[in-house]
């Protein structure tokens, strides 16, 4: 079973049973794809959430390389940061770094995250923690979609 489809432990549903603060912010992003030569973006993704309520876990679209990515940072803790790897217009990685604002209640979390990239053998990556190895991506190949929430350290 993958972490998307165990999302009975993502930090959303842990919020909801009460296991950690409401308070601690979830990293809100979003993906932009060209559809129709024009850049399109996408709906905000809460996590592993998708806010037009598609059953989605991911942000992006099967297929369609993704050229931007945007991050309310506030929702990555106060020096949470990200970093889109472009070539030639086309995200080929990305790093998050989450910061938790407030450990001493809610424990320490991290970013936790994995792309999938196309070409020639397109997949899934490995999730990914905060900047550990440099990010997510094979930073050769165009990725379509990214899944994102939080893991306890």
């Amino acid at each position: 079973m993958t972490f998307a489809e165990d999302l009975k432990s993502t930090v959303l549903e842990m919020q909801k049973e009460g296991k950690i603060p409401e308070s601690l912010p979830i990293p809100r992003f979003r993906a932009a794809i060209i559809r129709n030569d024009q850049v399109e973006w996408l709906e905000w993704m809460t996590g592993m959430y998708d806010s037009s309520g598609s059953d989605d876990t991911f942000a992006g679209i099967p297929g369609y390389g993704i050229v931007d990515v945007e991050f309310d940072e506030a929702t990555l803790g106060p020096n949470g940061w990200y970093k889109t790897n472009v070539q030639d217009g086309k995200v080929i990685g990305l790093t998050v770094y989450y910061d938790t604002p407030n450990p001493e209640e809610t424990g320490y979390f991290k970013a936790m995250y994995r792309v999938h990239w196309m070409g020639d053998n397109p997949a899934w990556g490995k999730y990914e923690y905060d900047d550990e190895d440099d990010g997510a991506g094979n930073d050769v190949d165009q990725i379509d979609m990214i899944e994102l929430t939080l893991s306890p350290e």
